[in-house]
């Protein structure tokens, strides 16, 4: 829902005046400093799986139970050797290290990733597991 997708014709370059004069829009420009910072950005590994919560998983608030329990594990799965493993909820870090991480539940539907890093230095990341969480109802 955050994604606007839009479709441009792409001409050579002696045809961008009469594209701008028949009002056509221009594709996106890529400048040095986009390329800089893509490749800086996580990239999407296998070699690091989020095992739970798994994907689709729904959890409900209890209302008699007080907040600080209501927390889940969080747990990943990786392959080959992977350094700094952190977790992400929400595109925010939550934390990081080999000891468990716990995270309290919140209503709403979340995105829960892990990222790593690996021998190359490169940062990975695991396929975000989209769960949600809703208040009790009776």
């Amino acid at each position: 829902q955050a994604v606007e997708v839009r479709v441009y014709a792409v001409l050579p370059p002696e045809y961008q005046a009469w594209m701008h004069e028949q009002h056509w829009p221009l594709p996106p420009r890529i400048t040095s400093t986009d390329v800089q910072r893509s490749e800086r950005s996580p990239v999407f590994s296998d070699a690091i799986r989020v095992r739970y919560p798994g994907a689709g998983a729904h959890f409900q608030l209890d209302p008699v139970l007080r907040p600080e329990y209501q927390r889940i594990r969080l747990d990943a799965v990786t392959s080959a050797k992977l350094d700094r493993l952190t977790w992400w909820v929400d595109g925010k870090p939550l934390a990081g290290g080999r000891e468990p991480v716990y995270w309290s539940l919140a209503e709403g539907v979340h995105s829960i990733e892990a990222r790593a890093v690996d021998e190359a230095g490169r940062t990975l990341r695991s396929r975000p597991s989209v769960i949600r969480v809703s208040a009790y109802r009776r």
